[in-house]
C-alpha cells in the first residue's frame, strides 16, 4: 500500500487525515516515529500490512522519478533526511527481488546517527543493459538497527578457537 504520509508521535497520517498506528510489537523496540525524523516532511512511503518480527522496522524507499541505472554503478540521491534515534543507525539494504531477477543490488548502506544530509543509495547494476527505475518504484529498504559499541582495549593476544585465523572458505561450504 502506497500512501503519500507525514509521521506522528506513534502513528503515520495520510494526506487524507487518516492514521494508521504502529503495530504493538514495533512498540517494543522502544522507539516512536517520531524517533525517525524526516525533511521534507511529507514523503512517499510503503507501509508494510504487518510487522513480521519484533525486532523488524523497515520503510521501503521509493524512486521519486524516472531514471536508467546504467551497467556499473549510481549514486541515487532519494531526496529523504532523517535522524536516527539514539543507540541505532539506519542501514540503506537491497531488495531481494531487485538482487535476483534485474542483478541490481545495494552498497555502503550506513546512515550514521549524525548524518543529516540527502539519504543516497548506491545502486550496482551487474547486468549489461540499461535498468529502467520508474517514478514509485522500491529501490531499496531502510532498517533502523540498534547498535552496540563495545568498549575497546588493546590485548597482547587473542583468545584460541577452533577456526583460529582461518578465513573465506575455510569452514567447508555444507
Amino acid at each position: 500500500m502506497k500512501i503519500l504520509c507525514t509521521f506522528d508521535k506513534d502513528s503515520f497520517r495520510t494526506q487524507e487525515g487518516h492514521r494508521t498506528h504502529l503495530r504493538p510489537n514495533r512498540k517494543a523496540l522502544g522507539m516512536q516515529l517520531s524517533d525517525l525524523l524526516t525533511q521534507p516532511p511529507l514523503l512517499v512511503i510503503e507501509l508494510p500490512n504487518q510487522w513480521p518480527t519484533v525486532s523488524f522496522f523497515c520503510l521501503k524507499i521509493l524512486e521519486q522519478r524516472d531514471l536508467e541505472i546504467s551497467a556499473g554503478k549510481e549514486i541515487v540521491k532519494t531526496d529523504i533526511q532523517i535522524s536516527v534515534p539514539d543507540g541505532c543507525y539506519g542501514r540503506v539494504a537491497p531488495r531481494s527481488g531487485l538482487a535476483a531477477k534485474s542483478f541490481i543490488d545495494v552498497g555502503a548502506g550506513v546512515i550514521d546517527q549524525d548524518y543529516r544530509g540527502n539519504v543516497g543509495v548506491v545502486l550496482f547494476n551487474f547486468s549489461e543493459t540499461d535498468f529502467k527505475v520508474n517514478k514509485g518504484d522500491r529501490i531499496a529498504q531502510l532498517i533502523c538497527e540498534r547498535i552496540y559499541i563495545p568498549q575497546l582495549c588493546e590485548k597482547p593476544s587473542l583468545d584460541n578457537t577452533e577456526r583460529g585465523t582461518g578465513g573465506f572458505g575455510s569452514t567447508g561450504t555444507n
